[in-house]
């Protein structure tokens, strides 16, 4: 099965990170076994690179550093708090960045991002932008959700009868009330 990791939207999270794709790939896998594996860190990075490739198609061209391969590379700021003290590359990376250590991101040979500052596009022409577009889409929105909420009871009732069949494990890691 060929496995990649990354993001593509912010429904399953509250930011586009593949940083924390990453983590949570890892973390997951920690909660999902009593029994301590072998660390993760240097396999997630395979899935988010050259695993991403293959789920593409592009493996023969991306997701390696490689003669012939498209320059698409992110350059880490090692100074970032997330590396100090600097001891493991992968799981520094994995585990504790969180984007703010990016300093240049590089997309088939060029420079996108040099020294924090986007190069490839107008950033505050961007925002006006997302910010007109905004106006139209919230009532928009609005709309859609109400014409939905009679549906509603009817696709929570579904989602309950999938989730309460016995499918011989465990699909959730138990909950534990506390007091207050």
């Amino acid at each position: 099965m060929r496995l990649g990791l990354g993001c593509d939207n912010c429904s399953g999270t509250d930011v586009q990170s593949v940083f924390q794709a990453m983590k949570m790939f890892c973390m997951t896998a920690a909660v999902s076994d009593p029994e301590p594996g072998p660390g993760l860190a240097h396999e997630v990075l395979r899935h988010a690179t050259l695993g991403n490739a293959r789920t593409a198609g592009l493996s023969h061209c991306l997701g390696a550093i490689k003669p012939g391969y498209k320059a698409d590379l992110v350059f880490i700021d090692l100074n970032d708090v997330a590396y100090l003290p600097y001891n493991s590359a992968a799981r520094q990376l994995v585990y504790t960045e969180a984007g703010r250590g990016v300093d240049s991101v590089m997309v088939n040979g060029r420079m996108v991002i040099r020294d924090g500052v986007v190069k490839s596009l107008d950033e505050d022409a961007l925002r006006r932008e997302v910010a007109d577009l905004m106006r139209h889409f919230i009532p928009e929105y609005e709309a859609i959700v109400k014409s939905r909420k009679a549906a509603l009871p009817h696709m929570l009732a579904a989602h309950c009868r999938v989730w309460a069949g016995d499918i011989g494990m465990d699909r959730f890691i138990p909950r534990t009330r506390h007091p207050r």
